[in-house]
């Protein structure tokens, strides 16, 4: 039986990958790139400040391109990928755990070395919000369980 989608080393299947350690940065290179991308003035002059910080991980930077670009961040990213252009460069450490993702929040996180199976489920309400019931960090939280368990072979 043939592989049914193309190699990515973050997900597969069903499942996302959890790397040990992810740092997210605009270097000179890539800011460099998106220049000769022409992307507008206003864009760059934004992300400007955001070039050779080391973000220590995905979430941290959405939020720095959300808080340097406003609510239409994601418009950006959308238009240097149809440029052809890689807004920031991607370094991850090896793969020490697995997590699916499911609706309203809820996760299912397993860190095999720290034997560690950690579930968040999730009833739906009336006032469910997921600005603040989404719980996007919960898998942050149960990888620094894992370090306090097994030290920094669980990751960092």
């Amino acid at each position: 039986m043939a592989q049914g989608q193309p190699y990515y080393p973050l997900y597969g299947l069903l499942w996302w990958r959890i790397p040990a350690y992810e740092y997210v940065t605009i270097t000179a290179a890539t800011f460099a790139a998106l220049q000769d991308a022409a992307l507008a003035a206003a864009t760059l002059r934004a992300l400007e400040p955001l070039v050779e910080q080391r973000l220590a991980s995905a979430p941290a930077y959405r939020q720095a391109l959300a808080q340097a670009l406003g609510p239409d961040w994601q418009a950006v990213l959308a238009d240097a990928s149809r440029r052809g252009v890689e807004m920031a460069t991607w370094d991850r450490g090896t793969i020490i755990g697995y997590q699916a993702n499911g609706y309203l929040g809820q996760y299912l996180v397993i860190l095999p070395a720290a034997d560690i199976v950690a579930v968040r489920m999730v009833r739906r309400t009336p006032t469910y919000d997921p600005a603040t019931y989404g719980f996007e960090d919960f898998p942050t939280y149960v990888q620094a369980l894992g370090r306090e368990e097994m030290g920094d072979t669980v990751g960092s």
